[in-house]
């Protein structure tokens, strides 16, 4: 009976340190997969995290690089804060359009008032003539401003430095000199008066025409301001049978030629 019972306990012994070598066998194995996928793992992360790094740093740079330009552009604003700022709340002053008029004021307040307004008028004029028109020339003659490239361009150029179109004149003399600019210059002031001249004068005439009448008004104004090298006396096509039935109109654009177009224009 002893024989049978140890036969039994060693075969039981043996299988359990058998099962013992097999699972310690499988955690290690275990373990070791577990490992080789930690690794692997991190082998992958490693190039993104460098990735990441490299874009990080060039992100920072550019935001240090763009506060850089910030602060510099800000500096001048904080050293003085003020320096953009003009309070015009309580500035009021205007000149008086109608000073040159031709009006005789009554009473001897007015007459001041007047003289006050003209001698305000008359320093404003000084102003312009010496100081802001002669600066505007030096400033086209050095490209510092936009150079007007038409007759469009140059009113509103005028208009935003707060000179007036009559000052047209003016402004031509002082453009003529041999800068190549200013002789640019020149030439587009001299167009724009014979135009604004021209308009000013065919308002006239073509206010006293009626309507079957105005195109070949127009027209022989034209033909007499820009035809004169291919015509020099162009002719009025107009309906002569028409007429009788306009008594009022005034027909004496027929008798316009170039030369007389051209002492109107200038009289302008």
């Amino acid at each position: 009976t002893t024989k049978k019972d140890v036969a039994p306990t060693t075969e039981a012994k043996a299988e359990e340190s058998s099962s013992e070598e097999e699972s310690d066998e499988e955690e290690s194995s275990e373990e070791e997969e577990s490992s080789e996928e930690e690794e692997d793992s991190e082998e992958e992360k490693t190039p993104k995290t460098k990735k990441m790094t490299k874009a990080e740093k060039k992100a920072a740079e550019k935001a240090a690089k763009v506060a850089k330009k910030d602060a510099v552009e800000k500096k001048p604003d904080a050293e003085d804060p003020e320096q953009e700022r003009v309070d015009i709340s309580g500035f009021s002053f205007a000149l008086n359009p109608d000073v040159f008029s031709g009006q005789n004021p009554q009473s001897e307040e007015d007459k001041k008032e007047w003289e006050q307004d003209e001698a305000e008028v008359r320093a404003a004029c000084e102003h312009l003539m010496s100081e802001v028109i002669p600066r505007l020339i030096q400033e086209l003659k050095e490209g510092e401003v936009g150079f007007p490239m038409d007759g469009q361009s140059l009113s509103s150029l005028l208009h935003k430095r707060g000179v007036n179109i009559r000052y047209l004149g003016k402004l031509a003399e002082l453009a003529d000199m041999p800068d190549p600019r200013l002789q640019a210059l020149k030439r587009l002031i001299i167009q724009e008066m014979i135009a604004r001249g021209f308009k000013h004068f065919a308002n006239s005439k073509l206010r006293n025409v009626s309507a079957p009448f105005a195109a070949p008004a127009a027209a022989h104004l034209l033909n007499c301001l820009l035809g004169a090298e291919v015509s020099a006396e162009p002719v009025a096509e107009c309906d002569n049978s028409l007429k009788a039935m306009y008594p009022e109109d005034d027909f004496g654009f027929e008798k316009l030629t170039p030369e007389t177009l051209k002492k109107e224009v200038y009289a302008q």
